[in-house]
């Protein structure tokens, strides 16, 4: 059985380190869809006295290899970066299927896609079994 909590406490974590990490550094940052726009900022910090460190879980599939998470460390402050896709009722999306949003969030990059005529739970599911949070069009947070 899953943890129904898992995102939300993993939401609040990040909420919280990210405070810390502004108190420490005095910039803001923010966990973003792309995980290479957060090592970045990260890496940008001057600081000799504080530890830098990525630790990457990456699983190995079928079709090759995806990201379950990617945990970065700047002294005692920890952000974790993990796969989200966004279901998007908009119709001006015709080339971004489940598929595409999936491959691109076990590679590093958030994706939003329409669903089309496919079923919205059995989509849940293939996420779930990916490890990677779906995000529903009412439930899409505030960037």
């Amino acid at each position: 059985m899953r943890n129904p909590y898992k995102y939300l406490i993993l939401r609040k974590t990040n909420e919280i380190n990210q405070q810390l990490f502004f108190l420490e550094y005095k910039r803001k940052i923010k966990v973003y869809d792309d995980s290479k726009t957060l090592e970045q900022m990260i890496f940008s910090i001057q600081d000799r006295r504080a530890a830098k460190y990525v630790t990457k879980k990456v699983w190995h599939y079928w079709w090759g290899y995806g990201l379950e998470w990617i945990k970065y460390k700047i002294k005692h402050i920890d952000l974790l970066w993990y796969p989200r896709i966004y279901l998007s009722r908009e119709p001006y999306l015709p080339d971004k299927t489940f598929g595409d949003a999936l491959w691109k969030a076990l590679n590093g990059t958030n994706a939003s896609f329409r669903l089309g005529k496919s079923d919205e739970e059995i989509a849940r599911l293939i996420a779930e079994k990916y490890n990677v949070e779906f995000v529903g069009a009412t439930q899409i947070p505030a960037h």
